[in-house]
């Protein structure tokens, strides 16, 4: 606890003496008071493009000095709130330093994550005739860990199913044989690194 503190020292001999020296000093310790670092990160995950993290001390007194690292060589001091944007993916450690009038410091430390952006788009129609422009229908995927495209026809039957974005529909039934033109449903699902999920229903259209 902070205070001033007298100090009794008392020498034993290893030789098993039993006489003492007892020396008094007074008020010969002072404890300063501890500062406390604490902070809180709103939020403490992102994507790339929404990277803004809001950072809000929590237990500062108005006299003592902040410094706060973000982890990515940003340095903010005697900011008790402020909104960082980062510019690049993974994880960053905060760490909060605050040192008091005495000169004392006190540490605390979080950790951001900032995932890439998790994107899917699927067109809309594609031209599998022979003359290699659009002759294969695929989506796109960015960002993401976890995918599958289902494609059907009317009737509900499975034309095409992969968990690979690479990997697209060449207008084929399963057995080989080109499908018809026309309308055909499909369905996304996909899965971000921030493990946001995205699920996405349509129609695309096979011209021959």
């Amino acid at each position: 606890n902070p205070g001033t503190y007298d100090v009794t020292l008392t020498v034993f001999f290893i030789e098993g003496c039993v006489d003492t020296i007892t020396i008094n000093y007074t008020d010969f310790i002072t404890v300063y008071p501890s500062p406390t670092s604490s902070f809180m990160l709103d939020p403490n995950s992102a994507t790339i493009y929404t990277s803004n993290i809001e950072f809000t001390d929590l237990a500062a007194a108005t006299t003592d000095q902040l410094i706060t690292g973000m982890g990515d060589g940003s340095l903010y001091f005697n900011n008790r709130s402020f909104v960082h944007a980062y510019s690049d993916t993974g994880w960053f450690e905060v760490e909060h330093v605050v040192i008091n009038t005495y000169n004392c410091p006190d540490t605390s430390r979080a950790m951001v994550r900032i995932n890439p952006e998790t994107l899917v788009f699927i067109p809309t129609a594609f031209t599998p005739n022979g003359d290699r422009e659009n002759e294969v229908f695929r989506g796109t995927a960015v960002g993401i860990k976890e995918y599958e495209l289902i494609i059907f026809n009317r009737w509900g039957e499975v034309m095409f199913q992969s968990t690979d974005p690479a990997e697209g529909w060449n207008g084929n039934h399963p057995n080989g044989k080109e499908a018809v033109e026309g309308v055909y449903a499909w369905s996304v699902y996909a899965k971000g690194q921030n493990d946001m999920l995205i699920l996405k229903k349509g129609q695309l259209t096979l011209f021959r």
